[in-house]
């Protein structure tokens, strides 16, 4: 699907296509100055909230789900550790592995900072149908190819 069409677009889809882009933009913007005012950044509460829920998390997991590279996230969570919201240890059942963990500090952050933004998202987005989520990931990826396309 390239997304180009011989008719232009009628002027009020148009707009309402630029409206509803502007608002989300403005309501990301929002959602992370807030985040922020609680002295963490989004990636930081993201891997936080993802840490609360059940389970050992690695690195390799924490990667995987705020998708950045097993390098970048170990910095963060570096980070977080200095900072006190998050522990590394090894792995109860396997010694080579290192498990990471929230610390009361880091699980309070979590329970009193409100669910906004990519994570209210994140949570918003898993009850959507599968055909939903196809066509919403096919229209971001248009929206990547459009920025993406050079010239004017």
């Amino acid at each position: 699907m390239n997304g180009k069409s011989n008719n232009p677009p009628k002027r009020e889809e148009y707009e309402r296509a630029i409206a509803g882009l502007l608002n989300l933009h403005r309501r990301l913007r929002r959602a992370s100055t807030n985040i922020q005012a609680s002295g963490i950044t989004g990636k930081q509460l993201a891997i936080l909230r993802f840490l609360v829920e059940p389970g050992e998390k690695t690195v390799g997991h924490v990667a995987a789900y705020v998708y950045v590279s097993e390098s970048t996230a170990s910095e963060v969570i570096a980070k977080m550790e200095e900072r006190g919201l998050v522990n590394r240890q090894r792995s109860r059942k396997d010694n080579r592995v290192v498990v990471v963990e929230p610390t009361e500090k880091g699980s309070h952050l979590v329970a009193t900072t409100a669910l906004e933004g990519i994570p209210l998202l994140r949570e918003r987005l898993k009850d959507l149908s599968d055909n939903r989520l196809t066509e919403l990931a096919e229209n971001l990826e248009l929206l990547h190819s459009l920025l993406d396309r050079p010239g004017r």
